[in-house]
């Protein structure tokens, strides 16, 4: 527990009756409160944290609030800013990691505690360690793999009998993807000549319902009782901070 150091009687007190307490007013009381942080807190922390959401501001700033759960489940939060003249902090980290800085992913932070009585606690955020992310994500991989390993699924693609020729094809992507107006380009014309059937499936590979959409894609050509020589997934451009976020078990599996 910190020692605050506020020179005030406690709010009940054994030796005495509540009348007995002396008063302030709240802008007071949020002063010492900002003193006392200010004076333990008076440097920069390394913390890890989960990014539950963003807003990056017309100003330029960066708005977050973070969380993290404990052993016991029980999860803290707590909001955060990455100011206008540090935003370049994120796009170093996402050319440094590959991975797009966005909700959901663990990060670690150097950040410095700061309080106003008028937007209350928060962190100034001065730096972001790479390394940590990637690691995290390679975990997440590692996962997956060995999730898959485990139910049988990691070798499924490779036990089928490869088409000797592909005249059935099923196409997962975005729609009006630049990628997928490429590959129609051929695919049109091979359709046309009575060559290749293909039947599209229309996915969001980016945002918060990726996930979800893929999914119903798989789900929904599953149940076409078709089958076909193959699945295409285009994923219409990006970098490969974008790639990484397709990187779920919910798609794997």
């Amino acid at each position: 527990m910190l020692n605050t150091g506020i020179d005030m009687e406690p709010a009940v007190s054994s030796k005495g009756s509540t009348s007995e307490i002396g008063e302030i007013t709240l802008s007071d009381l949020m002063h010492q409160v900002g003193l006392t942080l200010r004076r333990e807190f008076n440097q920069g922390y390394w913390f890890s944290c989960d990014i539950d959401s963003i807003n990056s501001h017309v100003s330029g700033n960066v708005y977050l609030t973070l969380g993290h759960n404990n052993q016991g489940g029980q999860r803290s939060s707590a909001k955060a800013i990455i100011w206008k003249n540090s935003s370049s902090l994120i796009q170093k980290f996402e050319s440094q990691t590959g991975i797009r800085f966005a909700k959901h992913i663990s990060v670690l932070f150097l950040g410095q505690v700061s309080f106003s009585s008028e937007y209350g606690l928060s962190i100034k955020i001065l730096d972001i360690n790479p390394t940590f992310s990637i690691g995290q994500h390679e975990l997440k991989l590692r996962k997956i793999r060995e999730q898959l390993q485990v139910k049988g699924y990691a070798q499924l693609n490779r036990s089928l009998t490869q088409p000797r020729e592909f005249t059935r094809v099923a196409v997962i992507a975005p729609h009006n993807a630049a990628g997928l107006y490429d590959f129609k380009t051929k695919a049109d014309n091979l359709q046309k000549h009575g060559l290749c059937q293909f039947d599209y499936f229309h996915a969001m590979f980016q945002g918060d319902h990726r996930i979800d959409t893929i999914a119903a894609a798989f789900t929904e050509l599953v149940h076409n009782n078709i089958d076909y020589d193959c699945v295409c997934i285009i994923r219409g451009g990006g970098d490969a901070a974008s790639l990484s976020e397709l990187a779920e078990w919910k798609i794997a599996l």
